[in-house]
């Protein structure tokens, strides 16, 4: 009889904060029985934490843009997978004299 196959946890995420090189946001249903991966667009650098907590950095230009995408693995679970796009702060308004 074939092993049974179980739904995986599909990642979800907090709203993203934007920083002057990057951006920050949390996995809201982190779990840690899952093993946690994360990856991001080039040039961009990726950090996660045992906590789910992701830093991107190493992006340059105000507002630039950079998807971020985080798979979910367990023994006996189908793996997934969800992306969200954060970007670094905007140019400020320009004020006139």
């Amino acid at each position: 009889m074939p092993s049974q196959i179980n739904a995986g946890l599909t990642p979800t995420f907090s709203s993203v904060t934007s920083t002057q090189n990057g951006f920050t946001l949390t996995i809201t249903n982190y779990d840690p029985v899952y093993s946690w991966s994360a990856q991001v667009t080039s040039p961009g650098l990726i950090s996660l934490t045992t906590q789910g907590f992701i830093t991107v950095t190493n992006l340059t230009g105000q507002g630039t843009r950079a998807t971020v995408t985080v798979t979910t693995s367990r023994t006996g679970y189908t793996s997934e997978s969800s992306s969200i796009v954060g970007s670094t702060l905007s140019a400020p308004p320009h004020r006139l004299s």
